[in-house]
């Protein structure tokens, strides 16, 4: 269900582009950021069975099934990834595959450790929280934004994106987040409106300000 749920999200954004993909991602992270308390991912159909809420299946399965699989793209680049599952679904063709046969598909395609962001995402419902401190200064004939990231339950080293939106346009910064976190300056023509990071949602995470 985690796989379709991504396939037609990537649909959506090959038919109706980025911005009907963003909706996508902020509705599916709404709803998994939401129920993850209620179990991880590999519990499968026993999710909400206690409660009978099948809304809890839904998040989890579905939404967070494939966000996690959108991580893992982040992760491993997108072409990698599909090419792993493709890989994945010739090899156990007419046969029986589970979650631990998936990971390995991907670890061959993408020569990475992957057990990690599965026992943190699929085994466990461990979801990063990423500690925001911002600070703008002025810069001569421009602006200064500094960004620090004090991440927390990250299983391992993760894109993601830092912007400063000004008068201008909008200034992006893809950057390498381990679980010590770190600090980036961005310089700008302008004074910022605004500045965020993971506003390309790459990441389910949850974002405090400090």
């Amino acid at each position: 269900e985690g796989l379709a749920q991504y396939a037609a999200a990537l649909w959506a954004r090959r038919a109706h582009g980025d911005d009907v993909f963003q909706g996508v991602l902020r509705h599916m992270g709404r709803w998994a950021l939401r129920k993850n308390g209620e179990g991880p991912i590999h519990l499968g159909h026993r999710l909400g069975h206690i409660e009978q809420d099948p809304q809890v299946y839904r998040a989890i399965v579905y939404n967070k099934g494939a966000y996690v699989l959108h991580m893992l793209a982040g992760l491993m680049g997108e072409d990698q990834l599909l090419a792993g599952l493709r890989a994945y679904a010739e090899a156990h063709r007419y046969g029986k595959a589970g979650t631990d046969d998936l990971r390995q598909a991907l670890e061959k395609q993408s020569g990475l450790n992957l057990t990690p962001y599965f026992e943190a995402w699929v085994y466990g419902t461990t979801l990063p929280v990423l500690r925001v401190e911002r600070r703008v200064e002025k810069r001569g004939a421009g602006f200064e934004v500094q960004v620090r990231v004090r991440p927390e339950q990250l299983p391992g080293p993760l894109p993601l994106e830092i912007s400063a939106r000004h008068p201008g346009g909008t200034e992006r910064r893809v950057v390498s987040l381990t679980p010590e976190g770190g600090a980036w300056t961005l310089s700008l023509p302008a004074r910022p409106t605004a500045v965020e990071v993971n506003a390309d949602r790459r990441l389910l995470a949850t974002i405090v300000d400090d």
